[in-house]
């Protein structure tokens, strides 16, 4: 993720906001494909979906363009999967229930 970061940083943050968010999207598609286990269930890392929704939302803040947020299951939805048996997000609150809508 640290090079997605780099991309656009000689432009303007409003015209660069679409580069930079696009390579932090593949940073994160790229992890599907880091361990065995993510390879074989087909879904990214959490901890880079969580960064990408914090900086996606960050930097098009900072740009002043809000409304250039994309609907995270639009972006991942095929790497997207409820833990069907609750797990830990059973005891967690439920994240998976609130969450329902956005993941398959």
């Amino acid at each position: 993720m640290a090079g997605a970061l780099t991309a656009g940083v000689d432009q303007p943050p409003a015209e660069a906001l679409p580069q930079v968010v696009d390579a932090l999207v593949r940073a994160v598609e790229s992890t599907a494909k880091t361990l065995p286990e993510m390879r074989r269930s087909g879904v990214v890392d959490a901890g880079a979906l969580g960064m990408f929704l914090f900086f996606e939302a960050f930097l098009a803040v900072l740009a002043g363009s809000p409304q250039a947020l994309r609907w995270p299951p639009a972006l991942f939805g095929r790497h997207l999967r409820r833990n069907k048996a609750g797990g830990d997000n059973a005891r967690a609150g439920g994240l998976h229930q609130r969450l329902g809508p956005w993941i398959a």
